[in-house]
């Protein structure tokens, strides 16, 4: 860290309700001291960077070429990668989804049958009493309803109701 740093941090000077004269340039101060500070850090990265230019031993166009190409390989495989785990995925959950919707589907058809069953016993049972019914209402229907009753009372005999 170069020794200018202190100077960019926030004092009562570079405050903006600092409430001083016009000719004061406390603004101006913390903006050299900053420039101060920005060219000593670019002065030691440029001194790091010669030091390791001079250090590492040089080498031929192909070996970067082939270091670029690799770094690339892996990026495509990695992409690759997560693209078939991404497609896998929705696979699965297309496939878990047509599961799930074949059971409901079953469930309802089973529901269905049992419903259509009830219905066609109940239409059995409502075709025979609408028969009956027409019945009682033709001709010598009131002979036939007495003679289907057995509780009926005989037409000579006299009925008696107790109260």
């Amino acid at each position: 860290m170069p020794l200018f740093w202190p100077c960019v941090s926030p004092s009562a000077f570079t405050r903006p309700d600092f409430k001083g004269r016009p000719d004061q340039r406390a603004w101006s101060w913390s903006w050299h001291c900053e420039r101060i500070a920005l060219q000593a850090d670019v002065r030691a990265d440029a001194v790091t960077a010669s030091q390791v230019q001079r250090s590492a031993p040089r080498t031929d166009a192909a070996t970067v070429a082939a270091a670029i190409q690799r770094q690339t390989d892996q990026q495509e495989l990695q992409c690759s990668l997560l693209a078939l785990a991404a497609k896998a995925g929705l696979v699965l959950l297309g496939a878990v989804s047509l599961i799930r919707l074949s059971v409901a589907y079953q469930e309802r058809m089973d529901r269905h049958s049992e419903i259509a069953a009830v219905v066609s016993i109940e239409s059995a049972k409502l075709e025979t009493l609408q028969q009956r019914f027409d019945r009682l209402f033709s001709i010598g229907g009131e002979k036939r309803l007495i003679s289907e009753q057995d509780q009926w009372i005989a037409p000579n005999r006299l009925r008696v109701i107790w109260r």
